[in-house]
C-alpha cells in the first residue's frame, strides 16, 4: 500500500474532503479504494470527463423512472465517492458538485431534500492543481476558488518501492531490472526538466517488464513505450544521460 495510505484515511475519516492529485499512474485512485476498504465502507466511482452533465450530481428523470446517480447514494446513505479526474470535468458539472459538498442537506431532481449522511466520505483525484491546462494535461479545467477550498489538498507522487515491486513481477534479473527502472527514472526527470508534453509514468516500467519478460530488447522499450514516435529532437531530450542516448 501506499505510504500516504494512514495519513489520508485520518483526513477522510475527520470529515475532510480529499483532493489526491500528481502525475498520472502514481496510483491516485488505487490509494481511493484503499481508503474505503480501510474506512470499511462502501465505494462509488464518478468517472469524470468534459462530457459529463449535472444530472450524475442531481439526479435525472427519464420517461419511466428517476436515476438517482452515485453521488446521491453516498450523501443519502453514506460511503465513500471516489471523483476521479475531478479537473476534468465541465463548469455546470463542478458547480453541481460544489453544492452538494458545500451543503448539510440537499435538494436532488425528485425534489426531495436529503440530509448529509455523517458517513459520507469524499476523495477526488487530478492531475493538476486546479489552475487549468499544462503541458502535459492540456484539456483540464481551471477550477474555481469556492470549489478548491471544499478540499484539503495530497500531492501523490510515484512511489519508488511501489514502480520497484512491478518490475520484479516480471524481470527476475536484477541488473535488468536496474536498467529498466534507470531508463524509465531518468527519462521521466528529462521530461520534467525540458517541459516537454511528455507523460512517462509507471505504467511505462510496467509495460517495459513486460517487454522485457517476453524476450523483447531494451531497444524496444525505448521506441515502443518510451518515445512512442516522437521527433527526433524530443528524443534526444528524453534520453540524455541514459545508455540509450547515442542512438540518437
Amino acid at each position: 500500500s501506499h505510504h500516504l495510505l494512514s495519513t489520508a484515511v485520518a483526513r477522510v475519516s475527520s470529515g475532510m474532503y480529499l483532493m489526491l492529485y500528481g502525475p498520472a499512474g502514481t496510483g491516485k485512485s488505487w490509494l481511493g479504494h484503499d481508503i474505503d476498504r480501510a474506512l470499511g465502507v462502501d465505494c462509488r466511482v464518478l468517472s469524470v470527463n468534459i462530457q459529463t452533465q449535472d444530472w450524475r450530481v442531481n439526479g435525472a428523470n427519464t420517461a419511466t423512472t428517476f436515476i438517482r446517480g452515485v453521488a446521491r447514494e453516498c450523501y443519502e446513505h453514506g460511503g465513500l465517492l471516489l471523483i476521479d479526474e475531478f479537473d476534468n470535468g465541465s463548469p455546470n458539472f463542478l458547480a453541481g458538485m460544489n453544492l452538494l459538498l458545500s451543503s448539510d442537506t440537499y435538494t436532488f431532481a425528485d425534489g426531495v431534500t436529503v440530509d448529509r449522511h455523517p458517513q459520507f466520505y469524499v476523495v477526488a483525484t487530478a492531475n493538476t492543481i486546479g489552475e487549468g491546462g499544462t503541458s502535459q494535461y492540456r484539456a483540464r479545467q481551471a477550477l474555481d476558488a469556492a470549489t478548491l477550498d471544499r478540499f484539503t489538498f495530497m500531492r501523490i507522487d510515484l512511489d519508488p518501492k511501489i514502480e520497484e515491486a512491478m518490475a520484479a513481477q516480471y524481470v527476475e534479473d536484477v541488473s535488468v531490472r536496474a536498467d529498466l527502472l534507470k531508463l524509465v527514472r531518468v527519462a521521466r526527470q528529462n521530461v520534467t526538466d525540458h517541459n516537454l508534453r511528455v507523460v512517462i509514468t509507471p505504467r511505462a516500467t510496467l509495460d517495459g517488464a513486460k517487454m522485457l519478460a517476453l524476450g523483447e530488447p531494451m531497444s524496444s522499450v525505448v521506441e515502443d513505450r518510451i518515445l512512442r514516435g516522437c521527433s527526433r529532437d524530443v528524443a534526444v531530450k528524453i534520453l540524455s544521460g541514459t545508455d540509450s542516448a547515442d542512438q540518437y
